[in-house]
């Protein structure tokens, strides 16, 4: 389900893509300045992306890229790594605490590799522009505490910014 609006109501289009236990996660995978849904199969640590949303109520058809990239418990992510406009996918180990991004939508090995936070802490990983400067870097929110820690650099080390929720 889908909604054009950040605020409160049904969804404005809903698809199929994917199989139930599939996550999903958003990006701009062909530089079109629009963002779509694509999943990450965790059971086969494939990804399946498509760059199209396409008719409201059905299927979306078939993924453009469809690799696998990762191990069994990593969790699927997406951003613009090198500031080319092309989002590509990451993905975050919680156990290690090391996020795996890659700067194409192909099996690989991943292109980047940031040591960040602290190992099985339970951590939601979080991806953005903080700085304005068209590269996404990684960051993490800290449930208990309601707490990102953000840098600007996709490079390990220590927080660049802290910020406090609710």
């Amino acid at each position: 389900y889908v909604r054009n609006a950040n605020t409160q109501g049904v969804a404005d289009h809903f698809f199929y893509f994917g199989n139930p236990d599939d996550v999903p996660f958003a990006g701009d995978f062909n530089g079109n300045g629009m963002d779509s849904i694509s999943v990450f199969r965790p059971d086969t640590n494939q990804f399946f992306i498509i760059n199209a949303l396409g008719e409201d109520g059905g299927g979306l058809g078939a993924a453009e890229y469809d690799f696998t990239f990762g191990n069994p418990g990593d969790m699927p992510l997406s951003g613009d790594w090198d500031g080319d406009g092309v989002d590509t996918i990451g993905l975050y180990d919680p156990v290690t605490a090391v996020f795996h991004l890659r700067n194409s939508n192909s099996a690989g090995f991943a292109n980047i590799g940031v040591a960040y936070g602290p190992p099985g802490a339970g951590w939601i990983p979080v991806v953005g522009d903080w700085n304005g400067d068209g590269i996404d870097t990684v960051g993490l929110f800290r449930p208990d505490t309601a707490r990102f820690y953000l840098r600007n650099s996709n490079t390990s080390g220590f927080a660049e910014i802290g910020v406090d929720y609710g």
